[in-house]
Formats: structure tokens, C-alpha cells, sequence
């Protein structure tokens, strides 16, 4: 693909996001030294091409460390698990040494076929293709030397002088492969088949088949079925860690509870303190209007807001209150400790409790019921979110016994008491893990007996045609779809999710021809062990509303499609000519440096 063309049709979100994502304290791999290699440190030849063309190990490794940005230029451009890891916030494992050292041989053969070739690039060419890499990622603010240079370190792992000469050398790159390829384009047979294939409707026929019907074949499950199940699956019956805990809790709601309703002007002063941290609009444009980087943010009008605004007041006013009480019931816990010869007595938080309740301050007290990990959501519903019971309650450092931090929840401020930590187990083969292996083994029968019956169904259909499938088994109730069409129609089923499971599935079936859909394809946890049978009837390919247009573009995505290929097969057939032959230890010997960190990130993310 051209580099060119596809950062001017590249979304500036993704490198925006990349930009954003990968400039954190992580460490880079390879080396991105300063302007380049050590030339007493690579004197000699790393190996030669195209059958005597000397390439000295000074070349070599320039191209090594150019080769980090291409690698990951490849990757964002053609690799869709790099991008769904970047866009999950995720650390992709950065190119292995043989693929740098691949990537760099590459890079010289192909410079050197431009350089036999006449193929330069001008200074111009250069700075539009940097100004064009900008850009994209950046979106529209002006180029500045300073954050291209930033550009290259955190998203292309490679030092200023690195990624330039890169970009230097992939202007050459493209123009060279631009040539071989500019005369390639699709076959218009293969414009129209595919033009085709995106314009047909397609009718077809379905059956569902219930697992409740197969009931009958179940057959009953042997003991050593059972234990072999278990020993297989022993993790799944483990009884996890549980915890039980107390809990004093300074409650929001209580303290507002008490107090008096903000005055007219606390509210008009807390919405202009706030104003833009809390009552900001949307940041929203028009199809088509761009965003400038002077637009003035819009703000919720005081009306708009008035209402909830008391409400607010209270909240921080009740957070400020529970902090100061929680202080207090600190220096009380400390006393109590101090009296008690360094540890807590057990009745501490009743005694509090009732201490602070003479004073007109009503504190919650109560134990949960014993929780594991999975389930510190419901005591949750009870203290408030965030609590951090799932870390603080199984740490093996805390002791029974043992008091939190204050912990500011959802609902108030929190110390929690360990009153009892149990250690995960294994069961053992128990009745009730028995009746449970029993009905999962029985229902995987059910299953399988389901998808073999529609399985055989399809079969008869494939060989036989329609009538004698549906004769096969006369119980199911097969149904007909309307025509539709086949890139996004509505197949006119009742059940949307079977109806979007059939138009999917169709796609990949000759009009005459069935096939298997499992209940599982389908987003209904009450189909999950359902077959279905899916007939393709018939497929008739009609010209689309804007033809001319529609030709246009497959046409277009062809020609890209035929020239990739060709610039591909252009790129093996000269790696092979070059007949590249390294001196020996070159690899063992490629230099090794410590790792780099990335900078930190910028005060302001670009805008999208």
C-alpha cells in the first residue's frame, strides 16, 4: 500500500489513540540512541548483493535501526491484532531480532534496485510526506519540528535522525514500487463478479431444532464418566477464598440528611466555581463543519442545572464532614490500640459506634456475609462502590484482625475489620458435584444428539435436494425468509438474531445447498443448544441503486488490491535475485544497548 495514500485516508482518530496509548512510561525495544551508529564500531563489510554489491556493516546497521519504524509502519497499516490491541489499550510485542534483521536486508536490496533505476526522492517530496505523516496523526495543528521528532520516539521507536532518514527512505521506496506497479489493474470480470456478489438477494429456507425433543436419548451416565469428568475439570468445582468482614461507616446520605438546604446564593456561587469542570457541553459539530483548536467550549445555562445543584452541595459538604469524623474516629482507634498493648480490642467498633451516638452522630456498623472475589459486587450494594475489598480482604498480609485505611466509598467513608479469611479448597467428588457433572454431561449429550440430527438433516438436503431433507425429519418446521439482500437486508425473521445469523451464514452457501448454524452463533442464552439448518434457495444478482458509483469503487479497491499483490511478488522475485550473502557472525555479532524509556506524555492530547 503507498504510504502516501493511505495516511491521507488513514482516520486520524487511530494514530491519534496510538499517539496517546504508546507515549506512557513503558520501555521501547531495540535501540534508539541518539543520531545514529558508532562508526568505529561497524567498520567492515556486512555482506554483499545482486552478486558483488559490497554493503558495509556501517549501512547495515543505519538500515537496522530504520528498519524499527517500518516494522511497525507494516503492522499499523496491515495488521489488524496490532490495532485491536492498541484500541484496547494493550502493549503489542514490538518486531523480533530476525525481523529487524530481515526487514533491514530488504530495505537495501529495494534502495539499491532504486538507486540502479534512478529513483531519488527531492527535498520536496520529503517534507510533503512528513507534513502528510503529521497530519494524520496530529490532525490539524501546525508541523513543528519538536513533536515529529516526539512522533518518532514514542510511536516508531526510533531517534530523530532514525525516523527521518526512514521517511527519506521510503519516499524512494514507494516511488520505486509505484513504477512496477502502476500499470496493474483488474480483470472486469472480476469488477463484475464481485459488483455481483455485493448486489444479490437471496431467499432461504430454515429450521430450528429444539434439544427438548431428544430428551428420549439420553442415556444415563456411567460413574467412570463422572470421575473422569471431574478430574478433567477439577478447577471448576475449587471452593474459591471466601471473607467475611465488619465495617464502621460514616454515611453520606445520613450527614446530608441533616442538613439545612443551600442558599440561593451558595447555589449561583457553586455554579460559577464549577462551571467548567461540571457543567461544560458536549463538544459537538455538524456533518461536515471541522473543529478548530479556538473554539470556545458552552456551558449548561444556571437554569438548566439549578435543581440538582443543592444536591451537589451537600454531597461535597457531606464528603468534607465523613473526612473530618473519620479523622477523629483515627485518633480513638489509635487510643484504643495504645490501651490495649498494641492491638485492637474485639468489641472497638460498637464501643465507637455507641460513643459517637451520644454525641447525635449515627455511625453504621454490621458484618457482611462471607464473600469470595466474584461476589464483592453485593457486598458492594451495601458499603458503596470501589471499596477495594477484593484486593485489601484476601491480601495474605492482612491478618485477622486487622483495620483498613479509611476508604472512601460511594455511600461514605469506611474502616473495615478482617473477622474471618477461609483458603480455597478442593471438594472432593461430593453428591452435589455428582448431580452437577451429571446434568452437564447429560446436556452435552442433548447437544451433540441436536447438531448430529441437523447435521444429518443438511446431509440428505446436500445430496438428496429439499424434499428429501425435510422428509429426513418431518417434526422440524421450516419457515422461509423473504428475499434480501445479501450485504445487510432484513431476511424478514421474526427472530432478529436468527435472522442476522441466516443473512451471515447464506453468504458462504451455493444456491441448492444447506448447512449447520449452532444456537450458539446466536446472541440468546436460551437458543445456546439449538441446531439449525439453514437452505439457500436461490441468489439473484440485481444492479444496485447507484451502479455507476458502486462500479467505480470495486473497481478502484480491485486495482489496489491487484497492484499490492504485484508489488509483493515484485519485492520476492528481487530478494531472490539479490542473492544477499552475510559475513558470518553478523547477527551473533549485532550490537546490543540498553533499553530506552519513552517520554512522558504531553500536557495536552491532540484533539480528534
Amino acid at each position: 500500500m503507498n504510504f502516501g495514500k493511505f495516511v491521507q485516508r488513514s482516520t486520524k482518530g487511530l494514530f491519534i489513540f496510538i499517539a496517546v496509548m504508546m507515549i506512557v512510561p513503558l520501555v521501547l525495544w531495540g535501540y534508539m540512541g541518539g543520531g545514529g551508529p558508532d562508526t568505529k564500531e561497524f567498520e567492515g563489510d556486512a555482506g554483499t548483493i545482486f552478486g558483488g554489491t559490497r554493503i558495509s556493516r556501517m549501512e547495515f546497521e543505519e538500515q537496522r535501526l530504520r528498519a524499527y519504524p517500518a516494522w511497525w509502519w507494516d503492522k499499523i497499516q496491515h495488521d489488524f491484532r496490532i490495532r485491536f490491541m492498541l484500541s484496547r489499550n494493550q502493549r503489542p510485542d514490538g518486531p523480533k531480532p530476525d525481523e529487524v534483521h530481515n526487514m533491514a536486508w530488504k530495505n537495501i536490496i529495494l534502495l539499491q534496485d532504486a538507486k540502479l533505476k534512478n529513483v531519488t526522492a527531492t527535498e520536496r517530496e520529503v517534507l510533503v510526506r512528513r507534513s502528510q505523516l503529521f497530519s494524520a496523526i496530529m490532525g490539524g495543528r501546525q508541523y513543528q519540528d519538536e513533536m515529529f521528532d516526539r512522533i518518532g520516539r514514542d510511536i516508531f521507536a526510533a531517534s530523530p535522525t532514525v525516523f527521518r532518514g526512514w521517511i527519506e527512505d521510503q519516499v524512494v521506496i514507494d516511488k520505486l514500487l509505484d513504477l512496477v506497479t502502476e500499470a496493474e489493474f483488474a480483470e472486469y470480470d472480476r469488477v463484475y463478479e464481485q459488483l455481483g456478489r455485493q448486489q444479490q438477494t437471496v431467499k432461504a429456507w430454515y429450521a430450528g431444532f429444539d434439544p427438548k425433543d431428544f430428551f428420549r436419548d439420553v442415556k444415563p451416565v456411567r460413574p467412570d464418566e463422572i470421575a473422569k469428568y471431574y478430574e478433567a475439570n477439577k478447577a471448576k468445582f475449587k471452593v474459591p477464598e471466601k471473607a467475611n468482614v465488619s465495617y464502621l461507616m460514616v454515611d453520606h446520605e445520613e450527614l446530608k440528611r441533616k442538613m439545612a438546604e443551600p442558599s440561593e446564593e451558595e447555589v449561583k456561587k457553586y455554579y460559577e466555581d464549577h462551571k467548567k469542570s461540571e457543567f461544560q457541553k458536549p463538544h459537538e459539530h455538524q456533518p461536515g463543519e471541522q473543529h478548530r483548536d479556538d473554539e470556545e467550549p458552552k456551558f449548561k445555562a444556571f437554569d438548566e442545572v439549578k435543581a440538582e445543584i443543592p444536591g451537589k452541595i451537600k454531597q461535597k459538604n457531606a464528603e468534607k464532614e465523613a473526612a473530618k469524623l473519620m479523622d477523629r474516629l483515627n485518633v480513638d482507634l489509635g487510643a484504643d490500640a495504645a490501651a490495649n498493648g498494641g492491638k485492637y480490642t474485639d468489641d472497638v467498633f460498637d464501643r465507637l459506634k455507641a460513643k459517637y451516638a451520644n454525641e447525635g452522630i449515627a455511625l453504621v456498623h454490621d458484618v457482611t456475609p462471607s464473600f469470595d472475589r466474584k461476589h464483592v459486587d453485593d457486598i458492594e450494594k451495601t458499603v458503596g462502590q470501589n471499596s477495594t475489598l477484593a484486593a485489601w480482604a484476601f491480601d495474605s498480609k492482612n491478618a485477622v484482625g486487622t483495620i483498613s485505611q479509611k476508604i472512601a466509598t460511594s455511600k461514605g467513608v469506611l474502616l473495615f475489620r478482617l473477622l474471618q479469611r477461609k483458603e480455597s479448597y478442593e471438594p472432593g467428588l461430593t453428591e452435589q458435584i455428582r448431580e452437577r457433572i451429571v446434568k452437564t454431561l447429560q446436556r452435552e449429550q442433548i447437544r451433540k444428539r441436536t447438531g448430529q440430527v441437523a447435521a444429518n438433516v443438511v446431509q440428505e438436503i446436500n445430496t438428496r435436494g429439499l424434499s428429501a431433507g425435510r422428509r429426513k425429519h418431518p417434526a422440524a418446521e421450516w419457515r422461509s425468509t423473504r428475499y434480501f439482500k445479501a450485504d445487510g437486508g432484513d431476511p424478514g425473521v421474526e427472530d432478529a438474531q436468527l435472522g442476522a445469523a441466516i443473512r451471515t451464514n447464506s453468504a458462504n452457501l451455493v444456491p441448492g445447498n444447506a448447512m449447520v448454524v449452532p444456537g450458539s452463533n446466536l446472541r440468546n442464552p436460551e437458543k445456546q443448544d439449538w441446531s439449525y439448518v439453514v437452505y439457500k434457495e436461490d441468489a439473484i444478482d440485481a444492479p444496485g441503486e447507484d451502479s455507476p458509483a458502486q462500479f467505480d469503487t470495486a473497481r478502484r479497491n480491485l486495482n489496489e488490491d491487484s497492484r499490492r499483490r504485484r508489488r509483493d511478488d515484485y519485492i520476492k522475485v528481487l530478494e531472490a535475485q539479490a542473492e544477499r550473502k552475510e559475513e558470518p557472525g553478523l547477527r551473533k555479532d549485532a550490537p546490543t544497548r540498553a533499553p530506552t524509556p519513552v517520554p512522558a506524555p504531553p500536557e495536552e492530547p491532540p484533539h480528534p
